[in-house]
């Protein structure tokens, strides 16, 4: 239940440079064997928002400006449901060809599908009738920084 999510804790980076303001969440091989499905709908929408419960739990007890994620290449349902619980998108891009080939697929087609995703999601919610809190509800579009 995301009511019994607990704030997950930080490992400071100790370095001069960032004067003790980077913190990290260590990952684990375990995050791509994450599946958000669920034979019932109302389960399967609550896990969609369990990511962004947590980065408002992380925000808050650290004090948190900024959160960064950093996502494999993969268009699959976890790294949707991470950048949709994002405010903000970075793609990565170097000046050759093969990055803007990657920049070009990802707005045509990888934001595309996720935005027709969402909607699908948005409609299994309406059907089901959530009352509770809007963290899976996806309501709003993560902006994309310029490359």
């Amino acid at each position: 239940k995301l009511e019994d999510l607990k704030t997950p804790k930080l490992l400071s980076v100790d370095d001069a440079f960032y004067e003790g303001n980077l913190l990290l969440l260590p990952g684990s091989h375990k995050l791509s064997f994450v599946t958000m499905t669920s034979l019932y709908d109302n389960r399967a929408c609550r896990n969609m928002g369990v990511f962004r419960k947590m980065f408002d739990m992380l925000a808050r007890e650290y004090n948190l400006g900024h959160i960064i994620l950093d996502c494999g290449p993969h268009n699959n349902t976890l790294n949707k449901v991470l950048c949709l619980s994002a405010d903000y998108i970075l793609p990565t891009a170097h000046a050759e060809h093969f990055s803007v080939n990657a920049i070009r697929c990802f707005f045509h087609d990888v934001v595309s599908q996720w935005m027709a995703w969402r909607q699908e999601h948005m409609e299994k919610i309406r059907k089901i009738g959530f009352k509770e809190e809007g963290y899976f509800r996806f309501d709003s579009t993560p902006k994309v920084l310029p490359v």
